[in-house]
């Protein structure tokens, strides 16, 4: 007998839950408890019971001794995550699904309490073929390095294909925030609250002093401080004050200016614009680009390193190093020009391929070589989820999220890094981290209609004979599909009330979200994007014009 497939929003093919090719939205709202039993009803819409059924499992005596350890520290230093597992635990009761308190707390916290290769693509789990931790880049823009002066943020977790989410949480206390998800726990960035602060990057300086997996994971300490604190000083504090081993650090900004990259708690050493020439802009991704942490890295990573200006530490295959001379590259020498438009240029931007006869040559040279050949920008196939951000100390906030590469030609990240989507749209759609469900459930569908009718009037131009009209139409009529869907559930989510509006509204959402990617992938393969400075009518990408920065190799 076939095996009989869950009624979900995500489709299977075997029995396999195949990855969204775009991010599903969740909507929290009230109580801790309430949002944490939200959350798994959620789940099991999008996803099914598997989701759920994953976090089942056994206890060593080592693991419960853990587990009461970490217990207590959200106790002291982030106690609403104690009351949003139970929550968990009833939605997936609900669900058909039994957890315990302990399984719930137990999917957080040992995934994080092992001692993790820290940050970056090491060398070592490349060459013994164990799967390299994730690659990310992110960066920070605000002031006289941006058109407007305004804030733009973004970021991309780079890993294997995952069943990526977006999670929006207004809580009762505290502040609304929005932050990236997924299946498996990934790191949770780009992420921002209304007050206007982003937690851009996971930083990637190094251990120092602590010995990790200790403390709370850096995901529900992030959740912590984007609820709790209003600007980059009272994150920087909260930060600080966590417990040792904790993965506490990143790249966070405010919409006044103020940002930096909290590399190192013991010893402490923060990163601040200007302090690398770098003007009104920050940027990271796997390496630390401090040169006093030489001796904590060398000690720990076990070889020589090489420091790059503006490039960093070598601690991978040196593509961390390239992506941050690819953000370097752009931000200082198109100063002042920086705007959404040319963001997501950037992720759009390819790098050449890798400069061999064929990939499996490339593979072979990379570390021999110390990646000679390979010019890795930010835009890669090892992109899981791309995301921008507009932060706004209100309720204006925009949040722009493509999964997988925003470019359609991309190259790997390193080696055996390039990874395929399933129907990638290659496209961003938006949300607004507006004051209630209904109200981004209002700007998720108006932007929805504008785009319906932007890709429309450039379809129409085509005629049947045309090559492209039949499979573009099957698109846009997908895109016109979940339209309805996201009125249908809009209805049911206004003629109901607590829990189950608050998941109506979020299944409205994703339905008016999806429609916007499936409109806009059609609009944009009639008119392309930008995916190089030159298509903005900016000067071309290392002419003799600018400042440029290169690996010694390259």
């Amino acid at each position: 007998m076939k095996k009989k497939v869950p009624d979900t929003e995500i489709s299977y093919e075997d029995g396999v839950p195949l990855a969204p090719n775009i991010a599903p939205v969740i909507i929290l709202c009230g109580s801790d408890y309430e949002m944490g039993y939200q959350y798994a009803r959620q789940i099991n819409q999008i996803f099914g019971p598997w989701a759920l059924e994953k976090v089942k499992r056994n206890f060593t005596g080592e693991e419960f001794t853990t587990l009461k350890a970490y217990h207590s520290q959200l106790e002291e230093y982030a106690p609403e995550f104690i009351e949003m597992f139970h929550g968990i635990v009833a939605g997936a009761a609900e669900a058909g699904v039994t957890l315990s308190y302990e399984e719930v707390l137990a999917d957080d916290c040992l995934a994080f309490n092992v001692p993790p290769v820290f940050r970056g693509l090491g060398r070592h789990e490349s060459q013994e073929s164990s799967p390299p931790a994730d690659g990310c880049s992110g960066f920070a823009a605000w002031g006289s390095a941006t058109i407007d002066g305004r804030l733009i943020c973004g970021s991309s977790g780079d890993h294997p294909i995952s069943h990526e989410l977006l999670v929006i949480t207004m809580p009762e206390t505290g502040d609304n925030y929005i932050f990236r998800g997924g299946l498996p726990r990934l790191s949770i960035h780009p992420a921002m609250n209304n007050k206007g602060l982003s937690y851009v990057h996971h930083g990637a300086g190094s251990n120092g002093n602590e010995i990790q997996g200790q403390g709370i994971s850096g995901n529900l300490l992030a959740q912590h401080t984007l609820r709790f604190a209003g600007n980059v000083d009272e994150a920087l504090k909260l930060q600080l004050g966590y417990p040792a081993g904790s993965l506490a650090a990143g790249l966070w900004a405010d919409v006044d200016g103020n940002a930096l990259v909290l590399e190192c708690r013991d010893p402490q050493v923060i990163r601040r614009a200007g302090d690398y020439d770098e003007r009104d802009f920050l940027y990271a991704t796997n390496n630390s680009l401090v040169p006093e942490l030489r001796t904590f890295l060398e000690n720990r990573f076990g070889w020589d390193l090489v420091y790059i200006p503006h490039g960093g530490w070598n601690l991978d295959d040196m593509n961390s190093v390239r992506r941050n001379l690819c953000m370097w590259n752009a931000l200082h020498n198109y100063h002042g020009q920086i705007d959404l438009d040319f963001v997501k240029m950037l992720w759009r931007f390819p790098s050449q391929p890798p400069d061999y006869p064929t990939l499996e040559e490339a593979d072979i040279a990379l570390y021999e070589t110390k990646g000679l050949g390979w010019n890795t920008h930010i835009c890669n196939l090892g992109n899981g989820m791309v995301g921008l951000m507009l932060p706004d100390n209100g309720d204006k906030g925009l949040y722009y999220a493509c999964v997988g590469p925003a470019g359609r030609h991309a190259e790997p990240l390193t080696t055996d890094w390039h990874y395929y989507h399933i129907s990638p749209t290659y496209t961003f759609f938006e949300l607004q981290l507006a004051a209630t469900p209904a109200d981004i459930t209002s700007t998720a569908r108006k932007l929805a209609q504008y785009d319906l009718y932007y890709a429309n009037r450039e379809l129409r131009k085509l005629t049947y004979t045309d090559f492209a009209y039949a499979p573009l139409d099957s698109k846009f009529n997908r895109a016109a599909i979940e339209n309805q869907k996201g009125n249908y559930y809009l209805a049911l989510a206004q003629n109901t009330k607590g829990n189950e509006s608050v998941c109506h509204y979020a299944k409205s959402v994703r339905s008016f979200t999806r429609c916007q990617a499936y409109a806009r992938h059609v609009y944009e393969t009639l008119v392309p994007p930008a995916t190089r400075p030159t298509d903005l009518g900016l000067r071309e990408w290392f002419g003799s014009w600018g400042q440029w920065e290169s690996y010694p190799s390259d």
